[in-house]
């Protein structure tokens, strides 16, 4: 008995300190910032949804590392009469160089809008700003993480989705849009986006490679003045968590990586569950950068889950990303499909492998994918696509009745599964890719036996 005593203790902090080797880059490996210049024009533009209601806007952009006069020209489009707004400047210093960022707030009255802004002796060029709030409609995009190493197909994504969805209200944005919190990555991102952060409203959620590792772990500065939100999220909790009220929908967004205490834990917790009871918007959708229930191998929700669950039972969708595979899960009741409706999604080349859990009812692995949503008083549809030839890959429909209870169909006409296996895992053998190629086989059992019922 008292060998057990000594040896499981022992063998605790084995495991512990095993873990910590194996994981230490990756959890506290900062990667130091190469020194920069910042350019003395006029970049990063980025037009995001504002605090005020639907119809306010947040414009942010950068210029030079000094402080210089900064204004704002707005006009309705097909007219001459400009409005001027002065602009708010901010220097933002990092490891590698000082940047001076710009905001406007603005909340103009519906109709079709230019705009340029003015830093200096620099003006960018005219911009497009909508400002159409349709009675108790919404549509919006969602993509989960982008966080590329270098160039890739990004750009021609946004562009098609751009194009294809030109009525949309704003692209939500799940986190872990960077790759690393230094400065080529930002490049990198904003050659991508291009001209459309500056015409298409953003709501962006932070994700883990969003901040700076190591013992303190803060937020990337430039993140926070590129990306705006109301301030009416948790008391005492330095995170980027916040919600917004919009067309029968409230949309309550969770830094869940901002999260670094126990406590952090609690007051968001209590602070979400007062914003979910006291909904009066028909639907109410919750986006978070790390999963409730994670759904690839390796990878555990524990703390989102512990805390998070409960409350989160009683909203109608849940968006989440992190994982890099896709996977949307309704909940269960007396074998009908209904809400919340979980899902996991991935807009990126980087591709983890999927547990396949079988509770799922849509999973793909190795595939880029983004949603649309559309928002009615009493309808929400969520289409699910796959990026290379912008395919519909998932359906579901949520009906409200009147006293708040939902009815959930699902399309049932879709593709096969697709459960690749991700180049970087080809032709390896280890103990992720011996488990995935067994997890897929039994999910691909299951939905035989499921269609032939």
């Amino acid at each position: 008995m008292k060998k057990t005593r000594i040896i499981i203790p022992l063998v605790i902090v084995a495991l512990i300190a095993t873990l910590c080797i194996l994981r230490w880059q990756a959890w506290f490996g900062k990667i130091e910032e190469p020194p920069y210049n910042t350019p003395d024009t006029i970049d990063r533009l980025v037009i995001n949804m504002g605090a005020t209601g639907f119809n306010s806007r947040t414009i942010t952009w950068r210029c030079g590392d000094s402080l210089q006069p900064a204004e704002l020209h707005l006009k309705l489009e097909n007219t001459k009469d400009i409005t001027t707004i002065p602009a708010e400047g901010t220097i933002v210093t990092t490891d590698g160089g000082s940047n001076a960022y710009y905001k406007v707030d603005i909340t103009p009255s519906q109709g079709y809008y230019m705009y340029q802004v003015v830093t200096g002796e620099h003006t960018s060029p005219w911009y497009h700003l909508h400002v159409v709030e349709q009675a108790n409609h919404c549509a919006f995009l969602v993509s989960g993480d982008i966080q590329d190493i270098e160039r890739s197909v990004t750009d021609t994504i946004f562009q098609a989705l751009y194009k294809r969805y030109p009525q949309t209200d704003f692209l939500l944005l799940l986190g872990d849009v960077i790759h690393r919190p230094i400065d080529n990555s930002w490049n990198l991102w904003f050659n991508e986006i291009d001209t459309i952060a500056a015409c298409l409203p953003h709501i962006a959620n932070c994700g883990n490679h969003e901040y700076y590792k190591g013992r303190k772990g803060d937020i990337d500065p430039r993140w926070c003045h590129t990306f705006t939100h109301p301030n009416n999220g948790p008391d005492n909790v330095k995170a980027q968590s916040y919600y917004l009220d919009l067309p029968s929908m409230r949309l309550i967004v969770i830094d869940t990586q901002g999260l670094k205490r126990l406590r952090d834990y609690r007051r968001t917790k209590q602070w979400l569950k007062e914003l979910v009871d006291n909904n009066t918007q028909s639907f109410c959708v919750v986006a978070l950068h790390h999963p409730l229930q994670s759904q690839s191998i390796g990878r555990y929700g524990i703390w989102e889950r512990l805390y998070f669950k409960k409350t989160l039972e009683k909203v109608d969708l849940v968006l989440q990303g992190h994982d890099h595979s896709y996977a949307r899960t309704c909940t269960k009741q007396h074998n009908e499909k209904n809400t919340p409706i979980n899902i996991v999604t991935t807009n990126s080349e980087k591709h983890y492998l999927s547990k396949c859990r079988r509770k799922a009812d849509r999973i793909a692995c190795g595939e880029r994918l983004y949603e649309y949503i559309e928002v009615n008083e009493n309808q929400m549809t969520i289409y699910t696509y796959l990026t290379d030839k912008y395919t519909l890959y998932d359906k579901i429909h949520i009906e409200k009745d009147e006293n708040g209870n939902n009815t959930v169909t699902t399309e049932d006409a879709l593709s096969d599964e697709q459960l690749l296996m991700p180049k970087k895992y080809e032709g390896k053998r280890n103990y992720k890719t011996i488990r995935y190629n067994r997890c897929r086989e039994l999910r691909r059992e299951a939905l035989q036996i499921r269609a032939e019922q």
